[in-house]
């Protein structure tokens, strides 16, 4: 099987995109609580693109490292937020830049965890 779809009881649904042995690469699935998502993994079978919607006015894209760790992600907010964050080698979040729905921007200055240094 290369192609699989499903639906459940409970409202939701999915469709998976297999390669030739097996391991997802492309993830597309829908709730009944307004939730709709994608994800595309590597031939490893780890997420490391993902992106989606939420009832509540979220969406966002995040791309991972080959290990699953955070490296990017980009969202919106119902109440007009935006952000970026970038991670480091371990997954930390160590750069985020926002912005509010008054129009302030924030970008903070200071590394919260910085590397050791010598």
């Amino acid at each position: 099987m290369r192609i699989g779809a499903k639906t459940t009881a409970d409202g939701e649904a999915g469709v998976r995109w297999l390669d030739k042995d097996g391991k997802p690469r492309i993830a597309a699935a829908t709730t009944d609580d307004g939730h709709a998502s994608v994800a595309w993994f590597d031939t490893d079978g780890n997420t490391r693109i993902s992106a989606g919607t939420r009832a509540d006015g979220l969406a966002s894209v995040q791309w991972n490292d080959k290990d699953e760790k955070l490296r990017i992600k980009a969202a919106t907010h119902a109440d007009g937020t935006a952000s970026v964050t970038w991670g480091d080698k371990d997954g930390q979040a160590r750069i985020a830049a926002a912005t509010f729905p008054d129009g302030t921007v924030i970008l903070p200055t200071e590394d919260l965890t910085p590397p050791n240094k010598p």
